[in-house]
């Protein structure tokens, strides 16, 4: 993924200005994440670092979109008493968004397209999940999106191909178990 320009603190607080003065997100909040935005932006220019590897890029409909992944629950669970998603841990930890969804290109293929929108992938949906969403919009000017692996489960379970997808998981982790108690490992 390449970067976009820095915007600069005073862009990325225009751009959220809004949802200040709706309530959605405190200005106390609102310049946390910010800072940390442009401090790990910064930081990643002074070691030369123009690219990352998304975790994920989806094509839909010709557009792309990049995906991260941070699901840790039992990490937050005990760092924060849940293992939802919240201004906390953003304030807190920074999370992979950051400053990765300023990116404006991907490359797919060898070449490069651009960024239409960037999905993040955690375990639970928190009370803060619209405020962030509008949050990160806002300060791309593109899509974004939360996922929970939560939620995604409760909807995926009642599949009949994610039942087998359960199935066959299980049984290569019971066979390479069965190996290893053999002294044996084969991947």
């Amino acid at each position: 993924m390449n970067y976009l320009e820095d915007p600069g603190e005073e862009e990325l607080m225009r751009r959220v200005e809004a949802l200040i003065k709706e309530g959605k997100v405190d200005r106390e909040t609102a310049e946390a994440v910010v800072d940390r935005l442009i401090k790990a932006l910064n930081e990643a220019k002074a070691r030369g670092k123009k690219r990352y590897n998304p975790d994920l890029v989806l094509e839909k409909s010709g557009k792309y979109y990049v995906v991260e992944m941070q699901v840790w629950p039992v990490w937050t669970r005990s760092k924060y008493g849940s293992s939802d998603f919240s201004w906390k841990v953003i304030r807190n930890e920074g999370v992979a968004p950051i400053p990765r969804v300023l990116a404006t290109k991907v490359k797919v293929g060898g070449r490069e397209v651009p960024v239409s929108g960037f999905y993040y992938v955690t375990y639970s949906r928190g009370s803060d999940h619209s405020s962030i969403e509008d949050f990160f919009k806002a300060i791309t000017t593109r899509e974004f999106k939360l996922f929970y692996i939560e939620e995604i489960v409760r909807e995926c379970h009642s599949y009949d191909w994610y039942k087998n997808v359960i199935r066959n998981v299980r049984d290569h982790v019971n066979d390479f178990l069965e190996k290893l108690e053999r002294g044996a490992i084969d991947l």
